[in-house]
């Protein structure tokens, strides 16, 4: 119910700037640890994404039953939810959007008994979705959520890269994104435009049964 000025997702418009950072926050890593890296560095204008819905929430530094929480041995780093079982899709999502996602695996899990890689990245800029090649050799299929609009997006960028990757083998890829609109401030319009756990659930489906 916020609008446009308030509501539409930006950073797309900031990840192509050579000698920046832009970061995204999300509830699986906690904005303290986060913010003392980048002070710490201090090496280049940085553009920090804080999704207004997360100020509410608490860092969730304990996995959901059935998964392992991982992250990558960096600053900025990419937090993971690997399922026990082999997964059957592997899915990321940015930002604000790692709690719908999150809402989406155990959807998965509950109704339709599918089990879901989660890749929560924090700096979208620079990014390299090398990260994803160990669970991609093993799934052949990904799911790309964000909030934002899906042309020239950030779910672009993930699923260029890794159709250039060598040795993954053929990948069946999906995009969840918000509707080609400025974000309305009537909240019912609002929540058909913007993604959510049901519509990843519906494009995870059909990549895997497409």
């Amino acid at each position: 119910g916020y609008g446009p000025t308030h509501s539409q997702s930006l950073e797309r418009l900031f990840v192509s700037q050579p000698g920046t950072r832009v970061l995204a926050l999300h509830h699986r890593q906690s904005p303290a640890s986060i913010y003392r890296a980048l002070f710490d560095a201090a090496d280049r204008p940085t553009l920090v994404v804080e999704n207004k819905l997360l100020y509410g929430a608490h860092a969730e530094p304990e996995p959901p039953a059935g998964f392992t929480l991982l992250r990558t041995d960096e600053a900025f780093p990419v937090s993971r939810l690997k399922p026990e079982g082999k997964a059957d899709v592997t899915l990321v999502a940015f930002g604000g959007m790692s709690i719908e996602a999150e809402r989406a695996v155990r959807l998965l899990f509950d109704e339709h008994e599918v089990l879901a890689d989660l890749f929560l990245p924090t700096r979208i800029y620079p990014m390299d979705a090398e990260f994803l090649r160990e669970s991609l050799t093993q799934t052949r299929r990904l799911v790309v959520a964000e909030e934002g609009q899906g042309f020239a997006g950030l779910g672009s960028e993930v699923l260029a890269q890794v159709a250039e990757m060598r040795g993954t083998g053929e990948i069946a890829c999906g995009r969840v994104t918000a509707a080609p609109c400025p974000i309305p401030s009537a909240r019912p319009l609002d929540e058909q435009c913007l993604p959510n756990a049901e519509a990843i659930v519906a494009r995870v489906l059909e990549v895997m049964h497409g």
